[in-house]
C-alpha cells in the first residue's frame, strides 16, 4: 500500500536541520529533544509546550507540491499528548496553502481527549469522525486527500487513519481548487493553542499514497504489550 515518499522527516538532524523555520509565540516552545522522540527509532523528536492560549509553537517546512487533478496526497506521523490542553479546538500537525494562511487539512482536537481530521473545501469545510485517545501513548496518524478531477466535479476524497485503522472516509468532496497546491507543513501546535498543552510529534512522512510506519523487528517470537 505504501508508495513514493516525497519527504521523510525523522527529526534526527541536529538544530532542527530538516525544517525551514520555527515559530514560538509568547513563552511557548518547540524543541528537538529525546523526550519527544518516538521510542522505536532514533533518539530525537519534536516537543511543543504551550504557555497561554493562542501562543503557537511549531516547526515549518515548505513542500510546494502541485497535486494533479485526481491525484492523492498523504501525511503520516507519530503523535503523543503528554499534558492535556485547557480546552479543545486547537490544531496540531497541518498542511497549508503556499500563502501560509489558508488551511488545507489539519489534525484538530475535537475535545481534550479526541482528535479528528479537519479539511477545507472549495466552499466550506469538512470533518471526519473523531478518535478517542489516551495521554502518554503514541499513535500513528495518517491523513489523506484526493483532489477532484475538475472544477465542476465533486469527486474528491478525504481519509483519516489511526494505527492503520480507517476511522473515516469522506467522498463527494469539492476540492479541485483547495487541494491544487500543497504548500506548507507545520508540526507542533499551529493554531488555536491552549495553555498547558504538551505534544510530541515524530517520524513524519509526506507521500502520494498511504505511508506505512517504520516497524521494528520483534525482540522475541512471543506477543508483547504495546510500547508507550
Amino acid at each position: 500500500m505504501s508508495g513514493p515518499i516525497l519527504h521523510y522527516i525523522d527529526n534526527e538532524v541536529e538544530n532542527l536541520g530538516e525544517w525551514d523555520s520555527v515559530v514560538e509565540e509568547g513563552s511557548s516552545t518547540l524543541i528537538q529533544c529525546t523526550d519527544g522522540a518516538w521510542p522505536e527509532r532514533g533518539v530525537l523528536g519534536l516537543r511543543a509546550a504551550i504557555v497561554g492560549d493562542n501562543n503557537e509553537a511549531y516547526a515549518q517546512k515548505t513542500l510546494s507540491y502541485a497535486l494533479p487533478a485526481g491525484g492523492t496526497f498523504y501525511l503520516g506521523f507519530w503523535i503523543r499528548q503528554t499534558v492535556t490542553p485547557g480546552s479543545s479546538g486547537l490544531r496540531a500537525v497541518s498542511i497549508w496553502a503556499p500563502n501560509g494562511t489558508t488551511r488545507i487539512f489539519q489534525l484538530l482536537w475535537y475535545k481534550t481527549n479526541k482528535f479528528l481530521m479537519y479539511y477545507n473545501l472549495d466552499v466550506g469545510y469538512g470533518v471526519t469522525g473523531a478518535y478517542t485517545f489516551s495521554n502518554d501513548t503514541w499513535y500513528y496518524v495518517v491523513m489523506g486527500v484526493k483532489r477532484a478531477t475538475t472544477s465542476e466535479a465533486s469527486d474528491g476524497e478525504a481519509w483519516f487513519y489511526v494505527d492503520g485503522v480507517e476511522i473515516d472516509h469522506d467522498s463527494d468532496v469539492d476540492s479541485y481548487d483547495t487541494f491544487a497546491t500543497i504548500g506548507i507543513l507545520r508540526a507542533g501546535v499551529a493554531e488555536y493553542s491552549k495553555d498547558g498543552h504538551v505534544l510530541d510529534v515524530d517520524e513524519i512522512k509526506v507521500a502520494t499514497t498511504y505511508p506505512e510506519p517504520f516497524v521494528p523487528a520483534p525482540e522475541t517470537v512471543y506477543c508483547e504489550p504495546r510500547r508507550t
